[in-house]
């Protein structure tokens, strides 16, 4: 089910960072609100440039100009490389 007050919100969101407001990006930023509803926590794993930075911002704006009364918080948008991902990963694995 897609939120269509969101997606609107979303393509606004886009303009206003000056990104293409394509539908298979708004997509993308869609699904993630759907994850992050569900899940306590979401990694975003992909090569440099692939838009996850973007994708998490435009969210973030997007819940922002849907409802403006309404504080988002909790998005640390912190990057790591695969080797500590890996390592944490390993220290979680009870082996």
């Amino acid at each position: 089910v897609i939120d269509k007050g969101l997606d609107q919100c979303a393509m606004l969101a886009c303009q206003e960072q000056s990104l293409w407001p394509e539908e298979a990006f708004r997509m993308k930023v869609l699904q993630l609100d759907e994850l992050l509803a569900i899940r306590h926590c979401v990694f975003l794993i992909g090569n440099p440039g692939s838009g996850k930075t973007a994708c998490w911002k435009t969210l973030r704006l997007a819940k922002s100009l849907k409802d403006p009364h309404k504080k988002v918080s909790g998005w640390t948008g912190r990057e790591e490389t695969a080797r500590q991902v890996d390592r944490e990963l390993k220290d979680l694995c009870v082996c």
